[in-house]
């Protein structure tokens, strides 16, 4: 119907959100260190971007292209999924 994908094409998509969220957990922990020289700096980026993405996905999405919640909880998922792993397994 109406604003749902295929199985296949969510697939895709979400493999590539996983691929970025995971570039940007390299990016981000590389900028922190070498610019920084802070690990709460990293935090710092993963927060904002954890704050960026949730307004993207369930304000700017939903309001702009009326994107289906199913859709944004699953984006919002696969994006913030693998930095709240991070910060949990390495946050002293």
């Amino acid at each position: 119907g109406n604003g749902h994908y295929s199985f296949k094409l969510d697939a895709y998509r979400q493999v590539f959100h996983l691929a970025g969220s995971i570039l940007f957990l390299i990016s981000a922990a590389y900028l922190s260190q070498h610019f920084f020289a802070s690990e709460i700096a990293l935090y710092v980026f993963l927060a904002a971007a954890i704050c960026f993405i949730s307004f993207q996905e369930f304000y700017l999405q939903r309001r702009t292209y009326q994107q289906l919640w199913r859709k944004g909880i699953l984006d919002w998922l696969t994006w913030c999924l693998p930095m709240g792993i991070y910060f949990f397994t390495h946050f002293h």
